[in-house]
């Protein structure tokens, strides 16, 4: 995936990001496989701390984005177990934490009527959506 294999591109080629800088991804646990290579790539080349919350668990992912001090953070989600992600609850700790919501398999997942979401896609654009 796009947005996540090129997780290290936030910061200079080579260089590990500032402490003020420091990125951390937070993936569901239920993730694709192509996804979770892709975090586990930046995190080898120690650009970001990866957390993994548990599958839809939005209390958990909660109390994992509150304990968390970086100042860039990204929420992976992907319904690859057949069900929705949640995204009514993901949009509500968007608001309060400002993370950069990723959403993989577009086919998987509900909009709430009150989301402005940036859809990433294989290739080279997302799309952002009012819906």
């Amino acid at each position: 995936m796009t947005a996540v294999g090129n997780t290290g591109s936030l910061s200079a080629a080579g260089e590990k990001p500032l402490k003020d800088e420091s990125v951390a991804i937070f993936s569901d646990a239920l993730n694709h496989a192509s996804i979770i290579d892709g975090i586990r790539l930046a995190e080898r080349q120690q650009r970001v701390q990866v957390l993994v919350y548990r599958h839809c668990g939005m209390p958990h992912l909660n109390a994992l984005l509150s304990s968390t001090p970086a100042k860039k953070k990204i929420v992976v989600t992907d319904s690859m177990d057949g069900d929705f992600a949640p995204m009514v609850e993901l949009v509500r700790p968007r608001r309060k934490h400002g993370f950069l919501l990723v959403i993989d398999d577009f086919h998987g997942v509900q909009f709430p009527k009150d989301a402005d979401i940036l859809v990433a896609q294989t290739g080279a654009s997302g799309t952002r959506y009012k819906v």
